[in-house]
Order: C-alpha cells, then sequence, then structure tokens
C-alpha cells in the first residue's frame, strides 16, 4: 500500500492496464524512489496524472542508472463532472465545457526539456474521457492544493477513467515535430522558416483553436530540447527553423 492513499481512480485505473505484463511489479522500490510499475527489471513506468516536471529528479537519477523511463501523462479529451451532496446524492451531471488536445502536453514538459530526446525516455499519452466527481459543500472553499484564485462550493474528489481514444507515444525527434503541421506536411519552405504566429494560423486551420493556444509553449519546449532553433528576430518576431 506504498504511496497510494492518494492515488485518484483514474491513476489507478492506469496503473493497473500498464502493469499487466506478467513480468511487471508495482510500487517497487529503484534506489531510493518507488516507481509505479517495473517492467522486466530495467523498464520505469510512471504514471503522471498532474504536474509531469515534478518528476525532473527522479526521471534523471533512473535514466543515469541505465534503466528505461516511460512517463504515462494521460490527456483528458473530454470530461463529465459529477456533483454529488454529503449524501453521496448525485445533483447533477454535465459536459465540461474545457477542450484539451495533445497540444496540451507541452505545458508539463518545460522542466523536463532535457530528457526529451534521451535515448532511453519515452512519453506516452494516453488521449481519454474521465468523470470528474464533485462534493457540494454548504460554503465556498479553497482547493485542496491551493490554486483557486476564487472560491468556489464545491471539491474535486475523484477522477474516474471512462474511455481511452488513442495513445501517441514519443520516443524520438520526429515524434515531438509531427505535432508542427509544417513538418508533417513537410513544406520545407516553412521548415526553413517559420513564426509562432505562422504555426498558430495552420494550427487554427488544421487542428482547432485550442491546440494553436499552446503554440508559443510548444516552440518553447523544441527549441529548449534542441529540436529548432532561432534563426532571427524581426521586429520582436522570432523566427525558427527545424535543427538539423
Amino acid at each position: 500500500m506504498i504511496n497510494t492513499l492518494n492515488e485518484s481512480s483514474l491513476h489507478r485505473a492506469l496503473k493497473t492496464i500498464y502493469s499487466l505484463d506478467n513480468n511487471s511489479k508495482t510500487e517497487e522500490q529503484v534506489s531510493q524512489w518507488i516507481c509505479d510499475i517495473v517492467q522486466n527489471e530495467n523498464v520505469i513506468i510512471e504514471i503522471q496524472t498532474a504536474n509531469v516536471s515534478s518528476l525532473k529528479n527522479k526521471i534523471k537519477c533512473l535514466l543515469e542508472m541505465g534503466k528505461t523511463v516511460k512517463i504515462v501523462h494521460p490527456v483528458v479529451i473530454s470530461k463529465t463532472i459529477k456533483t454529488s451532496d454529503i449524501y453521496g446524492t448525485i445533483i447533477s451531471t454535465r459536459k465540461s465545457p474545457k477542450k484539451e488536445s495533445i497540444y496540451s502536453i507541452f505545458r508539463q514538459l518545460t522542466g523536463i526539456t532535457e530528457f526529451l530526446l534521451h535515448e532511453n525516455f519515452i512519453l506516452e499519452i494516453p488521449q481519454i474521457s474521465i468523470i470528474e466527481h464533485r462534493l457540494k459543500t454548504s460554503q465556498a472553499q479553497q482547493s485542496k492544493n491551493k490554486k483557486r484564485r476564487f472560491l468556489k462550493d464545491w471539491q474535486k474528489t475523484d477522477k474516474e477513467l471512462k474511455e481511452i481514444f488513442t495513445i501517441s507515444t514519443f520516443s524520438k525527434k520526429e515524434d515531438y515535430l509531427n505535432l508542427l503541421p509544417q513538418y508533417k506536411e513537410q513544406n520545407k519552405e516553412l521548415c526553413n522558416n517559420f513564426t509562432a504566429k505562422q504555426t498558430a494560423s495552420l494550427l487554427k486551420q488544421k487542428i482547432n483553436a485550442a491546440a494553436a493556444t499552446n503554440t508559443h509553449c510548444m516552440l518553447w519546449v523544441l527549441k529548449k530540447a534542441g529540436m529548432i532553433q532561432e534563426t532571427l528576430k524581426i521586429k520582436n518576431e522570432k523566427h525558427y527553423k527545424i535543427s538539423e
């Protein structure tokens, strides 16, 4: 039961799915770390539903030990919100208007850019739907993580996996660059000279407006990881090209 008391149903469900391999062990200690899943003694799988960058020291240590590290970070494409009272009676059920996409991952990668192209690092992104359970409270209050700017009269109590739509795996440079529409379409002219504005416009056309909002963060991460490079700056607008 080590390290499992604060797990959500979502985390437990994903851990169960990823530990179905016969040679898998869960909540296994490796050096000073408790790891979600260890496969064949050498592959470490960490299920991280929130702040991926918080795993930086753990990832660094495990890679230095020669382990293969797979980070599983789900992106919630669709969310149903169920609100109950203190007696467990469901008060309301509704769809969340919030839209996430595979492009949302870049907000989680800002602290681990140094590992993205490591030969033993894998990032796996299940795109999922969940049910978020909330408890109606008698008065407005702060969230458990203290991040609410405005107090609300409910608290999250659990997140439950409903469906896995697809899984995207990132283990090499091309996997990340394929999220750039100009790279995926092999537009050589744009690959050698593009801006955030151009990229956002392409994402809005080809994906959706929600994906386009992540453009600046995506380019920052790709640049920091050495996958693209800044070539010049014209009137405060940075120009980039794909790194060789």
